[in-house]
C-alpha cells in the first residue's frame, strides 16, 4: 500500500498570535498553515482521516500530484521559504478540493465517523451519530474507542457540575477532570451553584 502524504504539523504553542516567544516568521508560517489545516480537517471529518487520497481513481493523477505538492510544502517549510510555503498551501488546498470533487462525482460515500480526538495520553475516540454506524469503522480503525452521540449524552448527563458550568459560562472548555468511577456510577457529589 502506498504511503499517505503527511500534512506538515504546526508546532503547538499556547497561542502563536500573542506568544511573546513567537517570531514574526513563525507567526506568519502558523497562520499560513492554519488555512490548510482547517481544510484538511474538514476533509478528514467528511471522508475519514487520511482517506481522501485513497478514494482517488487509479487512472487519475490527483493523488500523486497532491503527494508531490505536500512534499514540496514540507521542503519549503524546512528551508524556511515563506513565499514557497504560502504558494504550496494554496496548491495543496486546491488539490484537496479537486480530490473531494472527484470522490463525490465517483459516488464515494462520506464516512459515518463524525469526528475523532486523541488525548495526549493516547486515548483515542471516534464519534458516530448512531450506534449501528460503528462496525465498519471498528473493522478499519481498531485503535479507536467508538461512541455514539446517545452514549456521549448518557455519559455526560450525570456530570451535572460540568453541564452547569457549560450552561453558565459561554465558551467554557473542559480541559481536565478528576472524576472518579463513583461520579459516573452514583452521580457524584452535589456542588451548589449559589
Amino acid at each position: 500500500m502506498a504511503q499517505r502524504p503527511k500534512r506538515p504539523r504546526r508546532e503547538k504553542k499556547s497561542d502563536h498570535f500573542i506568544s511573546p516567544d513567537a517570531k514574526a516568521a513563525e507567526s506568519k508560517l502558523h497562520s499560513t498553515l492554519a488555512v490548510l489545516d482547517r481544510l484538511a480537517g474538514k476533509m478528514d471529518q467528511k471522508w475519514g482521516v487520511d482517506k481522501l487520497v485513497e478514494l482517488q481513481k487509479p487512472d487519475t493523477d490527483l493523488a500523486a500530484r497532491y503527494g508531490s505538492a505536500m512534499g514540496r510544502l514540507n521542503e519549503a517549510m524546512r528551508e524556511g521559504n515563506q513565499e514557497q510555503v504560502q504558494h504550496m498551501v494554496g496548491v495543496c488546498c486546491r488539490g484537496l478540493a479537486a480530490m473531494d470533487k472527484a470522490a463525490t462525482e465517483a459516488g464515494e460515500q462520506p464516512s459515518p465517523l463524525l469526528g475523532e480526538y486523541r488525548l495526549d495520553d493516547g486515548f483515542h475516540i471516534g464519534i458516530v451519530a448512531e450506534a449501528g454506524d460503528w462496525p465498519p469503522i471498528a473493522a478499519e480503525r481498531p485503535e479507536l474507542t467508538i461512541f455514539s452521540l446517545r452514549e456521549i449524552a448518557v455519559l455526560l448527563k450525570p456530570a451535572t457540575v460540568v453541564t452547569k458550568i457549560k450552561d453558565t459560562f459561554d465558551g467554557s472548555d473542559v480541559k481536565k477532570t478528576k472524576l472518579s468511577t463513583k461520579f459516573f456510577n452514583e452521580g457524584g457529589d452535589i456542588i451548589p451553584f449559589n
